[in-house]
């Protein structure tokens, strides 16, 4: 039989190397569950035909909403590849690319969980050296490609090894992530979970959802995971400004400069984080524009000019607390220059938190996904020596305030691109290390909320 990739061999050698896969992983299940020997065996039979599907998704990176091409190349992997699963396309009129694979055991004895993959690019264009010949000025710098490539991995483990996976497995292919906090309608896991048809209607029985993000800084086979929060909350603010205007040579007495308002509402406010949070809560506020919204002309001073920037928390009464600082501080640039100010503000993507039992079944399957090795599975929280939390926001945030789960951070390499930047790409040796962290939580006995512990994964 071919050794190569048995997916190029003959129909009676793919068959009979399954076969004999599978009964290896049988015969190597102890009472602990699933092993590593079976599943890592797969995975690196496999690795080239995974490390395709990221090139291809790589190559057709989509705009939030946009993500046809995206969604055919995921449906058709599915249907092809793992047809057991039952495959659909489209949540609901607003989320048409969205696609969802589920798996039902003929004996379920273990909890239903969702697992979810972003699968939106980013308006930027790529300096990666591979830009995308369908969307050049569309780029995967946030990794969603791998995230949609470890999910697939998983799809295509399950269905070879179905009755091994006793629970039901949800595996969602999420549009519009990056939609963000200024987007009308939404993201897509908002829409999916407001809408109620993902987890109220359709999968109603899902007790714990899953999701990873790659994380450069971070290296490949690593993962970072804790209880808590791990992302931090969302909010955008508008503060508009509006004076006398006229001409720049002519002055007056009454005031009512809404340039001048707006450039001392910027100045002042970097006071709201130096001297109104608390030090040693995490925060950020960013002005991130300075709109003059009625004149253009060199020779006039505006009567309107428009302040915009996001602030970003890890709890609540810090975020009330700087709505109320950005709320004083305009109306005490507006007072100083006789204008008047008014602020608006738009609620983003709540905190990243993981239920502290979604936390551990995720780390004890990320130390299942690197042989157990304890130095690559690194704690998040606010404890010395812990991998930091983060203010950058994730709409999965949406789902964790649904259902206990946990969101993971998957290592990308250190010394490279940041996230975001038109270099970045996501590490084909990441591939495995997501896969099999998606397969462990879809095959461990390990259940929210009935104390998850360590043998239930075979961890000594």
């Amino acid at each position: 039989m071919c050794e190569e990739n048995f997916w190029d061999c003959t129909p009676r050698g793919a068959k009979r190397y399954r076969q004999s896969l599978y009964l290896h992983l049988v015969f190597s299940m102890a009472s602990e569950g699933v092993t590593n020997l079976g599943i890592d065996k797969f995975f690196e039979k496999n690795s080239e035909l995974h490390s395709g599907w990221l090139r291809s998704l790589h190559s057709i990176a989509e705009r939030s909403f946009e993500e046809q091409e995206t969604s055919n190349f995921i449906y058709s992997i599915l249907k092809e590849q793992c047809p057991s699963l039952k495959v659909t396309r489209g949540l609901n009129d607003e989320l048409p690319t969205a696609v969802l694979a589920v798996h039902t055991p003929r004996d379920p004895t273990l909890s239903p969980i969702l697992l979810r993959a972003d699968m939106d690019g980013l308006p930027i264009r790529g300096t990666d050296g591979t830009p995308s010949p369908l969307h050049p000025d569309v780029h995967h710098a946030c990794g969603h490609d791998g995230h949609v490539t470890c999910l697939l991995t998983c799809a295509h483990w399950i269905h070879n090894f179905r009755d091994l996976t006793h629970r039901k497995v949800v595996l969602f292919f999420q549009p519009a992530e990056e939609r963000g906090v200024a987007a009308i309608g939404g993201s897509g896991a908002r829409i999916a979970v407001e809408r109620g048809e993902l987890l109220d209607t359709l999968h109603s029985d899902v007790e714990a959802v899953y999701a990873l993000h790659s994380w450069p800084g971070l290296e490949v086979g690593h993962f970072g995971v804790g209880a808590g929060p791990m992302m931090g909350s969302s909010s955008k603010f508008v503060i508009e400004f509006a004076g006398h205007g006229g001409h720049a040579a002519m002055t007056s007495e009454e005031g009512g400069d809404a340039l001048l308002a707006a450039c001392t509402m910027v100045t002042c406010a970097q006071a709201v984080i130096a001297r109104g949070t608390d030090a040693f809560i995490p925060a950020a506020v960013a002005f991130t524009s300075v709109e003059n919204v009625d004149s253009h002309a060199l020779g006039a001073i505006p009567s309107q000019v428009r302040v915009c920037g996001t602030f970003r928390t890890l709890d609540t009464q810090t975020k009330e607390s700087i709505l109320k600082q950005l709320r004083r501080h305009a109306a005490g640039a507006a007072t100083m220059h006789g204008c008047q100010g008014n602020v608006l503000f738009t609620d983003g993507y709540p905190v990243t938190r993981n239920s502290s039992d979604g936390a551990l079944v995720a780390q004890f399957a990320a130390l299942r996904a690197v042989g157990g090795d304890e130095s690559k599975v690194h704690s998040v929280g606010v404890e010395e020596g812990m991998l930091k939390p983060i203010l950058c926001s994730e709409d999965f945030s949406i789902l964790l305030k649904k259902r206990a789960g946990a969101y993971v951070w998957l290592g990308n390499g250190s010394g490279g691109p940041r996230l975001h930047e038109s270099s970045y790409r996501f590490d084909e040796r990441a591939v495995p290390f997501g896969g099999k962290l998606f397969v462990h939580l879809a095959t461990s006995p390990a259940t929210v909320g009935k104390n998850p512990n360590r043998a239930e994964f075979g961890i000594a």
